[in-house]
């Protein structure tokens, strides 16, 4: 063991506990990480009475595992949503997934996302057309995922800074550690009321090039009003933009932040930047970890876990698996193709996959054909979080490119 890494871990974890709340851990959790890959891969936090599995074989094993279910009754997301298929297991999670794949697939996306995203970013970039300096966390990251996700549930882009509010009460009720329950179970109810009063409202053309999700969950629920919708709308409204969000700041710092010519990434190049995108994705992960509970008593890498016991699999730990990854520490756009598992695996693998790098990728094209010599504008604030991991400010400076034919912006 290297003497800096444990220092670190001891200055982290004194007791052998980690405390997911130190300000150090919220901010560098990776020597910790690194530490307990070698000596401790399935570490008990006897603070938070769990399993911590940090390896990457072991994590993605355990998704796909179905003695390790994510239905548990005190689940945070089970208090606050009610029951969706974030925590339904088996033919019971296949049924509620069945269907989304008309909006959610890698075809459906590539059908109506075109018109859809370059829409959402263009009311994103529309603003910045004077701008020189901006806070990209501000003013894009937080913006971009709710012009995408009104337009696919079919409610007014505009109401996106109102909603985004109640969204992050929701949010911090379920980061880890959470935040008031109470509050995040107030938001969900007000975004309830508010989805449900859009659906008896929509106006959606019928044989509309955009599908809208909430008349495919109105149809899925039978009514508005079914206690199934509801929850679920919220869920969808939160997965499509929190998450996303965070990644947003995560891969502009990435795509800025690398010294050395083989980590620039040349905007105009489309697969450079979406190589560059997924791999900024497995390096700093916007969601840090999933939560698991043993429905059978198992064993990971010698270790008994009792039937019942929590288990926290650590996808930002698998992803930097030395054994998987060379040089996991490293930002490397032309890394060797291995399957990072930031959206997960298994039967819970995120659902809205290739909409996500759908919309990363336009955002990162049209920021390349309307602006020129992209940089950080000073040192940049460090990512934050466990749950939703971003940076509260990320300030960017650009010049406007000059359009063909026309002045100088």
């Amino acid at each position: 063991m290297g003497s800096a890494a444990l220092d670190a871990l001891r200055r982290l974890d004194p007791d052998g506990l980690i405390d997911f709340g130190a300000e150090q851990f919220q901010t560098d959790p990776w020597p910790v990480y690194r530490e307990l890959r070698r000596s401790d891969p399935v570490h008990w936090i006897a603070a938070n009475r769990m399993f911590f599995v940090l390896k990457y074989e072991d994590v993605a094993h355990a998704l796909t595992d179905d003695r390790l279910a994510t239905d548990f009754p005190v689940r945070a997301s089970r208090r606050i949503f009610g029951s969706t298929m974030l925590d339904a297991d088996g033919a019971g999670h296949r049924a509620l997934r069945q269907g989304f794949g008309a909006l959610f697939s890698a075809k459906a996306v590539g059908g109506y996302g075109a018109q859809l995203i370059a829409e959402a970013v263009e009311a994103t970039l529309a603003p910045l057309a004077g701008c020189t300096n901006i806070d990209f966390a501000q003013h894009v990251a937080a913006r971009l995922p709710y012009e995408v996700t009104t337009r696919l549930l079919g409610v007014p882009p505009q109401d996106g800074p109102w909603l985004r509010e109640h969204v992050r009460a929701v949010a911090r009720g379920l980061d880890f550690p959470g935040g008031p329950l109470s509050e995040a179970q107030a938001a969900e109810s007000v975004l309830c009321d508010y989805l449900r009063d859009a659906a008896r409202h929509s106006t959606r053309a019928a044989g509309s090039a955009v599908p809208s999700l909430l008349d495919l969950l109105v149809r899925r629920a039978g009514s508005p009003d079914d206690p199934r919708f509801g929850g679920t709308a919220v869920l969808f409204l939160l997965a499509g933009t929190e998450t996303s969000e965070a990644a947003l700041c995560t891969m502009m710092l990435a795509l800025l932040s690398q010294p050395g010519p083989d980590t620039v990434v040349d905007w105009s190049d489309g697969d450079a930047v979406a190589a560059g995108i997924r791999e900024a994705l497995r390096w700093e992960p916007p969601t840090q970890s999933i939560l698991r509970y043993a429905t059978d008593d198992l064993t990971i890498r010698g270790v008994h876990i009792p039937r019942r016991s929590a288990v926290l699999l650590s996808l930002a730990s698998a992803n930097r698996d030395e054994e998987v990854f060379d040089e996991p520490d490293r930002w490397w756009p032309a890394r060797p193709a291995r399957r990072s598992l930031t959206f997960g695996a298994g039967p819970h693998t995120c659902l809205g996959i290739h909409l996500a790098y759908a919309e990363f990728e336009a955002l990162a094209a049209a920021l390349g054909r309307r602006f020129t010599d992209i940089a950080l504008d000073g040192p940049a604030a460090p990512l934050r979080g466990h749950g939703f991991r971003r940076p509260v400010r990320l300030d960017l400076r650009w010049r406007q490119r000059r359009r063909q034919g026309g002045p100088r912006s």
